[in-house]
């Protein structure tokens, strides 16, 4: 991924940057038409930075797509407020436990076909965007966080 997972310093180096009031459109171009299930979007470094898990994010992002470049058709908003059970166990995070930066996931319902993919950005505040993504799919699977003692350890092995 290329931005960072915090906002500040650096981080808006690596990002396109827009501000409240502008409606940037990024369109990708797959260049034929693709299985499209899934979209991501790496938004952060912005001013204020707003917090997910607090609910504070008013920004909005939607997805479209279409086969031809002119007719294009909405497959959902990003949820951008976020909650603890929408990371996985392992997710990295930064010591203040603040997501304010941060790659969204928008999965579709079902896949479409699509050769172009627009992202309308609608700020409600000085925001970066480093990524977009287009795939065919996002699987999230749970998986056993058991924690094996000593002697357990040792029997599992033999």
């Amino acid at each position: 991924m290329a931005g960072p997972p915090y906002p500040g310093g650096t981080a808006p180096r690596s990002a396109l940057c827009w501000n409240q009031g502008q409606k940037p459109a990024i369109t990708v171009d797959l260049e034929r038409p693709e299985k499209c299930g899934a979209f991501r979007i790496q938004l952060g470094a912005g001013w204020p930075w707003w917090d997910a898990l607090k609910g504070q994010v008013k920004d909005q992002v939607e997805v479209f797509t279409s086969l031809d470049g002119q007719e294009f058709r909405s497959q959902g908003f990003f949820a951008l407020n976020l909650r603890w059970k929408d990371f996985p166990a392992n997710h990295f995070w930064p010591d203040e436990e603040v997501v304010a930066a941060h790659v969204y996931d928008l999965v579709a319902p079902t896949p479409v076909a699509a050769r172009y993919v627009r992202f309308q950005v609608t700020p409600a505040r000085t925001l970066t965007v480093s990524e977009v993504e287009v795939l065919d799919a996002i699987q999230y699977e749970p998986f056993d966080l058991r924690v094996a003692l000593p002697d357990e350890q040792h029997a599992m092995r033999r």
